[in-house]
């Protein structure tokens, strides 16, 4: 089933001849959007029934589910170029061959998280009845999907996220810390590359371990994600030159961040935090130069008419940074996905300070320990 693409936004402003228009839209049939192509011109999400894909051109396509139909049909991510998306109970969509399972023998439990430019490659996590923790998987071009070896000590892990020429994978790790008679879970972000192995990504200081990654960027440079801080849960981004750092809190709001996607070249992060308005809920967008804005004020400002809107998440960001994407509940109370485009920013270099960090890990290079075909 297909609708027809809304042509108009609801507001167009140009704020100077130099700057871009401002655009915002609903996606008409979207209960949400989960992920952005890196043009800014292909949408997946849900439609309370289903998974959806969207672009400028065609508008809502609903995807038939693969046979047999999977217990989660969720979508999780899009590639680069808007071909292929993936999701829960390992579905994999392309244009050329539709939904289908993805297959890793020995292995009964599979879930999709990220995927490169060009859907080559498929990141995810892995589990059956006989291996219950969770373990990183990566399924090549050839349909091949390879587990990543779990490090001595650590529990559990899974790859979230890669880079969009599919050679650096972002993750996350469980480990298992005693102290005394008690036992705790911690979780905490990895970056894996065949030449390197694992290596964490460390957390935030002041708040209990904890650090958890959502995206990476398409040059495999930056990774964002949350931590516990002293205060709160907080967004963080994440460079080896940098190390770890809170992109902070929503200016006039409370302190709670998490960022969801980056830019291509990590200068561009949205994600959602704590503001006293709406649901306490609002997408955020962070710069540089100008940190963390609602994307909501960003919009308004530019002129765009939100009368009656809440956005609550912002999901994904294009490559240039440009157009964002997310979820909101619109004039009528429903849920509903939308876009919007024509955002600029200063362009300079992404720096900081690095903040200090606990590498609770200390993970060395790790190679694949089993190559299996899919059926």
């Amino acid at each position: 089933m297909r609708t027809k693409p809304l042509i108009a936004a609801i507001v167009i402003f140009s704020a100077t001849a130099s700057e871009s228009a401002l655009t915002f839209m609903p996606i008409v049939g979207a209960r949400g959007a989960s992920a952005l192509s890196d043009d800014g011109h292909s949408v997946t999400g849900g439609t309370g029934t289903g998974v959806y894909r969207w672009t400028d051109t065609t508008g809502l396509q609903v995807l038939a589910p693969p046979t047999p139909p999977p217990l989660n049909f969720i979508a999780r991510d899009i590639s680069g170029d808007g071909s292929t998306i993936v999701g829960d109970d390992g579905f994999i969509w392309t244009e050329a061959g539709g939904s289908e399972h993805i297959s890793a023998p020995g292995y009964t439990e599979l879930q999709a998280f990220g995927s490169s430019q060009d859907g080559a490659v498929i990141v995810g996590r892995a589990a059956s009845p006989t291996v219950p923790e969770n373990t990183p998987f990566v399924r090549n071009a050839t349909g091949a999907v390879t587990t990543l070896a779990i490090p001595d000590g650590q529990r559990s892990a899974y790859a979230r996220a890669v880079s969009a020429d599919g050679n650096v994978i972002a993750g996350n790790m469980d480990t298992t810390i005693t102290s005394g008679n008690q036992s705790s879970n911690v979780t905490t972000g990895f970056l894996w590359t065949q030449d390197s192995g694992y290596s964490s990504l460390g957390d935030l200081p002041g708040g209990p371990v904890n650090s958890e990654v959502f995206a990476i960027s398409a040059d495999g440079i930056t990774v964002v994600g949350s931590s516990h801080a002293t205060s709160a849960r907080m967004a963080f981004r994440w460079t080896s030159e940098t190390g770890i750092q809170s992109l902070g809190q929503i200016p006039g709001g409370y302190p709670f961040s998490e960022a969801y996607d980056v830019s291509g070249d990590g200068s561009v992060i949205v994600g959602n935090g704590s503001f006293p308005s709406g649901s306490g809920i609002s997408a955020f967008v962070w710069d540089q130069t100008n940190g963390m804005q609602r994307v909501a004020s960003v919009l308004e400002d530019g002129g765009v008419d939100l009368t009656g809107w809440h956005l609550y998440r912002a999901s994904g960001v294009s490559s240039d940074g440009s157009t964002i994407v997310g979820s909101g509940i619109n004039p009528e109370g429903n849920y509903q996905g939308w876009i919007a485009s024509g955002f600029t920013f200063p362009e300079v270099p992404v720096q900081g300070i690095p903040e200090p960090s606990r590498a609770i890990l200390s993970l060395v290079a790790l190679g694949a320990v089993a190559t299996r075909r899919r059926r």
